[in-house]
């Protein structure tokens, strides 16, 4: 009798263990990368066609770059605000229109600057173009002033043509060349990034397979030449970067061989004052394979989206997107979600938007950054 008392206890006890220490005990044994997801909240959004580009406008809304007809050469594109309600509304159709149509900026006050067909459209709320600057070139890049006054935009942004920087009164459309590259010239204008009132640029190379990156960052210094503050040494080249406060810039670099035929490419943060703070190669993102051939071949981060003390990267190996968070201040990845790919940050910096490519069709979900 008394064993069977002990037994019945003891399942009791197993009982309890599995009902309430049970996600405890789980919690303290699982992955950071499970934990990562575990109690965040994610919705699909419903979008008619497939999903090419996408940007917040505003904390509730985004605005969506859709194509439909053929998967390989889409004939119809539309520009589309999307309700996190549900409610949709095209603003702009472009029937015919096989060109890769980009998102470039939204403005505060809600104006989207878009890339198609060679140009660059600035579009209200309404589908209404305000603004149209033609002959700017494949790969041009347009930002809004932080204040929502003026347009920075690249133009003659094709390979190995000297890119020059220009700025747009969005009021009187009084344009302005900030740059001065010429033809025969090795460099010019590669990625750009507002600070506040700063505008700041990647001077690119022009020739070859090194015009991925740059050598050096530039400020533009209005009615002067752009002052140099920062470069890096000859076998590296800087890809993308971002400036986080504290005078520091977080950079993604190829490191190249001597042949310039093989790369490995790093994610590092550096203080103008003091110096490289951390450096880590991407193949440490995660479980995947290093990244040694071109990254133009392979793909690479396509963003540095910061909020706070995170980055919020995507990773592509072997066809596969992974979303990745850096802690800024250490240099270490934290969250790791495979399938997810291209991720954007509300203004709030509580909602985080992003493609799942996990399913048969690439899916834009959001998710409630709050438990994160």
């Amino acid at each position: 009798m008394k064993k069977i008392i002990l037994i019945f206890l003891g399942v009791l006890l197993l009982v309890f263990i599995f009902i309430y220490a049970g996600p405890v005990l789980r919690d303290y044994f699982v992955s950071p990368d499970e934990l990562a997801v575990k109690d965040v909240e994610e919705r699909e959004l419903e979008i008619p066609g497939h999903i090419m580009d996408m940007a917040w406008l505003g904390n509730d809304e985004i605005v969506a770059v859709v194509g439909q007809g053929d998967p390989h050469g889409y004939v119809n594109l539309s520009v589309l605000i999307l309700s996190l309600q549900g409610e949709g509304q095209t603003i702009l159709t472009g029937e015919g229109w096989r060109e890769r149509m980009r998102i470039l900026d939204v403005s505060r006050d809600g104006l989207v600057a878009i890339s198609s067909k060679d140009m660059i459209l600035v579009l209200d709320r309404k589908g209404n173009i305000l603004h149209k600057l033609e002959e700017t070139g494949t790969n041009t890049q347009a930002l809004f002033t932080p204040d929502g006054e003026y347009l920075a935009y690249t133009s003659i942004a094709e390979w190995e043509l000297p890119t020059n920087l220009h700025l747009l009164n969005l009021e009187d459309e009084n344009k302005k060349q900030l740059t001065q590259y010429d033809f025969g010239q090795n460099f010019k204008v590669g990625s750009i990034k507002w600070l506040e009132e700063k505008l700041f640029f990647v001077e690119q190379y022009t020739y070859g397979t090194v015009a991925l990156g740059g050598h050096a960052i530039y400020q533009v210094i209005p009615e002067k030449e752009p002052e140099l503050v920062w470069e890096v040494p000859d076998e590296e080249q800087v890809m993308l970067f971002n400036i986080l406060p504290e005078n520091c810039f977080l950079i993604l670099k190829a490191l190249w061989d001597a042949e310039y035929i093989e790369s490995q490419l790093y994610l590092a943060r550096y203080d103008r004052e003091q110096g490289k703070k951390w450096q880590m190669a991407l193949d440490e993102m995660g479980d995947m394979e290093k990244w040694h051939k071109n990254p133009w071949i392979n793909g690479y981060p396509e963003s540095l989206e910061i909020y706070g003390d995170q980055l919020y990267i995507t990773a592509l190996r072997q066809g596969e997107y992974h979303l990745l968070t850096v802690d800024l201040q250490e240099g270490k990845t934290e969250h790791h979600i495979a399938g997810a790919g291209f991720p954007r940050i509300s203004p709030s910096g509580h909602k985080l938007l992003f493609i799942d490519f996990s399913q048969e069709e690439p899916v834009p979900t959001v998710m409630n950054l709050n438990s994160f």
